[in-house]
């Protein structure tokens, strides 16, 4: 079985990832992190349960994913984003969607975030928000809880979101 590479753009923000095995059903996750080893351990957890995760460096390169996306016809599933990082901040991709019109869950992470932030997140329409360090597997559940499962599906099987 040939293994897949997906490269995410031609600029150096882009991060080559092994792509998880895709049709579309499959549920897919942008994952938008400059740290990165955060960034993989991530993206290999939802790899791990059968999700295509594409990830980025920065906020400029999630921006720029998303206008492919609207070109495309099919828009991520869930946004995990870290608020500050090169390019556009967490707050400005919820901004970016507002403005846009998309309906694509995001989940919100910060290492230098307070409560103001976690209010303001929220009030900007992030459904969740994570102080670092991560607990991943809360991580986790917060994606199972955000991913809307009436036409998507994790190896086949029709996945319950999960508490």
């Amino acid at each position: 079985m040939q293994q897949r590479h997906t490269v995410i753009a031609d600029e150096p923000r882009a991060v080559p990832l092994k792509a998880a095995a895709q049709s579309a059903t499959t549920p897919m996750v942008v994952v938008a992190e400059d740290d990165d080893e955060l960034r993989m351990e991530i993206c290999a957890v939802l790899q791990q349960d059968g999700f295509a995760v594409v990830p980025f460096t920065d906020g400029e390169g999630l921006i720029g994913f998303l206008g492919t996306c609207e070109l495309s016809g099919r828009s991520p599933d869930l946004i995990i984003s870290d608020h500050f990082m090169p390019g556009y901040t967490g707050l400005d991709v919820l901004h970016a969607l507002s403005e846009s019109g998309w309906a694509t869950p995001v989940i919100l992470i910060s290492g230098y975030g307070d409560q103001d932030l976690a209010i303001s997140a929220r009030a900007h329409g992030a459904k969740a928000y994570f102080k670092k360090p991560l607990d991943l597997m809360r991580v986790r559940s917060a994606v199972y809880a955000c991913i809307d499962w009436s036409n998507r599906r994790l190896g086949g099987i029709r996945t319950p979101p999960r508490a």
